[in-house]
């Protein structure tokens, strides 16, 4: 009797162990999502593997699957079903990639990355690493500035703890105009020849939040990509000595190209994610994202203490050291130069650079 119990059990584990592994979220497969175009056609992609992209309403009608057709929809309503069905389609395509593969699943490399979608609210980090911090202070070194002091707490919107000697988060805000995707040309401006390179983690908001502690944050971002935050440095050292604002600085045309595609938060860790930048091929950025010195979770704290973020809204934590303008000499993108921003698991942001044309003009 005891055995024949026994047997029983180890059969119940068994059953509900292929049925979970069945089941819509139990999947390992990791994707991302994104807006591609192919032979003329824009659509909703699903990334699988790095290597392909499936058009993900052909997937889903093939899988009797309903989904929302933009990626900002899949956003907004991911966690009230459309993550479980997105799931299925996954396991469904997966193994239909090496062989036999369907029309609407393509080799990633053969279609257009656009940017995922156009962000609402950008919000990115300054300073936010203590070596890039200190490179800057050092390029725009001034030898009779005091010691730095701890920052005193923002009542409501930055409270520190008694040992916490970091300096306040440090945020600014992007149009959102002027963003771009994987393949868009960076274009140096006319008569600009200080073009920086700024290789950031982006966080992609998945719910509302406002004024949401920072052991919540993690169930508010609906996922990750990873954006280059393009710098004009020209006239801005000292940056105290009246040369140009943040908005030449940051808010140029084609300053901000991101993705090629966002990968769900389940899939990575934010707080531990290597990174690296290239320029033509020249390794010039090399870090990890746990030596932010405000991580994601902190900033969208920060942020939404000051306002509410919104599905779509995005944010960064800001660049790690080795950025051109701190190099002895200065390194600067320049036209015929090459741009890949790559965080672990996000694939590459690659982006030609090029320069503005005399005749640019406005198309209205």
């Amino acid at each position: 009797m005891k055995k024949s119990l026994g047997v029983l059990i180890v059969t119940m584990v068994c059953v509900t162990a292929m049925l979970s592994a069945q089941a819509p979220g139990a999947i390992s497969e990791r994707f991302g999502l994104g807006t591609f175009r192919y032979q003329g056609k824009t659509f909703t992609g699903l990334v699988l593997r790095d290597a392909y992209v499936v058009d993900l309403a052909a997937a889903a009608v093939a899988s009797k699957q309903q989904v929302p057709g933009s990626v900002l929809a899949i956003i907004e309503q991911y966690d009230n079903g459309v993550g479980d069905r997105i799931k299925v389609v996954v396991r469904d395509v997966a193994g239909r990639l090496a062989t036999n593969r369907p029309a609407y699943i393509y080799d990633l490399k053969a279609v257009d990355a656009l940017q995922p979608f156009e962000p609402r609210t950008a919000l990115y980090a300054r300073s936010n690493y203590i070596d890039h911090a200190a490179e800057m202070d050092a390029r725009n070194a001034n030898p009779t500035a005091p010691e730095p002091k701890v920052p005193p707490s923002l009542p409501g919107i930055w409270e520190r703890g008694a040992n916490d000697t970091r300096q306040n988060p440090y945020l600014f805000v992007v149009p959102p105009t002027i963003f771009s995707g994987d393949g868009d040309a960076i274009q140096v401006p006319l008569k600009r020849s200080q073009i920086d390179y700024e290789c950031e983690l982006v966080g992609v908001m998945g719910k509302l939040a406002r004024r949401v502690p920072v052991d919540r944050l993690k169930d508010y971002i609906f996922g990750y990509t990873q954006s280059n935050d393009v710098s004009d440095r020209q006239n801005r050292a000292p940056e105290t000595g009246g040369g140009g604002d943040w908005w030449i600085q940051k808010g140029q045309d084609t300053f901000k190209p991101w993705g090629p595609y966002i990968v769900p938060k389940e899939f990575l860790d934010p707080l531990n994610m290597q990174m690296k930048f290239t320029l033509s091929g020249k390794v010039l950025q090399d870090d990890n994202t746990k030596n932010a010195t405000h991580n994601m979770y902190e900033l969208a704290h920060y942020a939404s203490n000051l306002l509410t973020l919104r599905p779509g809204d995005i944010l960064t934590i800001g660049t790690p050291p080795g950025v051109g303008t701190a190099r002895k000499p200065p390194v600067y993108m320049k036209a015929g130069d090459v741009s890949v921003c790559a965080y672990e698991g996000l694939g590459t942001l690659t982006n030609p650079v090029i320069a503005e044309s005399a005749n640019t003009t406005s198309s209205r």
